[in-house]
């Protein structure tokens, strides 16, 4: 209970998370908008789109999703059905 996920090499940032979004994090694997592995460009930030929490790489990442949530939330959920955080 509350234990540290194991964080894969490249993906350190995502050690900054609280445990259960670590677990998330790692569950979704990339930034949306970039492709690239969550936790590579420091801590991921957690972002709600239609009532589902994503993760983006960096802060420019958040703009973008809010420019157009629809598409990196469906991107996500395609890429790993089994996401569904709130």
């Amino acid at each position: 209970e509350g234990q540290a996920a194991i964080i894969p090499a490249g993906m350190d940032g995502i050690a900054e998370l609280p445990p259960a979004e670590q677990v998330a994090a790692l569950r979704q694997k990339t930034c949306p908008v970039t492709q690239e592995p969550l936790g590579s460009m420091g801590k991921p930030i957690r972002v709600s789109v239609a009532g589902q929490s994503i993760f983006v790489c960096c802060e420019g990442c958040v703009s973008a999703v809010q420019r157009n949530p629809q598409k990196y939330l469906q991107g996500v959920l395609r890429s790993n059905p089994a996401i569904m955080m709130r």
